[in-house]
């Protein structure tokens, strides 16, 4: 008895975290973006409202059963991480790169996760309105340049020289 009333307990908060979610989901502004069969869901937080309504930090448990329920295929958007699009704190930087994987944890790198974010980025005008749109971006990791040609759609990604 215990097993079963344990079981639908679950169940409902299963289903009331969705529900929660799928209301949030209507309000929250994302891009999918993909690259090299990766695919990534790119918000752009410069203005740091992603889990400014909550008061959780990056790292809380609901941020990651957050994370995971949008990257979830079958009842979310489904993709292969989450990446925030931040301002930087680096003197020589564009804006910062947060990269989450799917499960919903912080991770330091993600290359294709970075191209895409590089083209989002242009997108956004971050780093002129040129065809050819280059810049510097901070991560976890370090400093990385990028060049993004919005003609051909391509965008490159490299360590910084230090």
């Amino acid at each position: 008895m215990l097993a079963v009333l344990s079981y639908t307990y679950v169940k409902v908060v299963f289903y009331l975290i969705i529900f929660v979610f799928l209301i949030y989901l209507f309000m929250l502004k994302y891009s999918k973006y993909n690259s090299c069969g990766n695919d990534f869901i790119i918000i752009d937080d410069r203005q740091g409202k992603f889990l400014n309504q909550s008061g959780d930090s990056y790292f809380s448990s609901r941020t990651q059963l957050y994370i995971q329920s949008l990257c979830n295929r079958d009842n979310g958007i489904g993709a292969d991480g989450l990446i925030l699009l931040q301002l930087s704190q680096q003197p020589n930087s564009l804006y910062h790169m947060l990269y989450f994987n799917s499960d919903g944890l912080v991770s330091s790198f993600c290359g294709n996760g970075s191209m895409c974010c590089a083209h989002f980025a242009s997108s956004l005008g971050i780093a002129g309105k040129q065809s050819i749109c280059c810049g510097k971006f901070d991560t976890n990791t370090g400093l990385f340049s990028f060049e993004v040609n919005c003609q051909t759609n391509k965008a490159q990604v490299s360590l910084v020289d230090v």
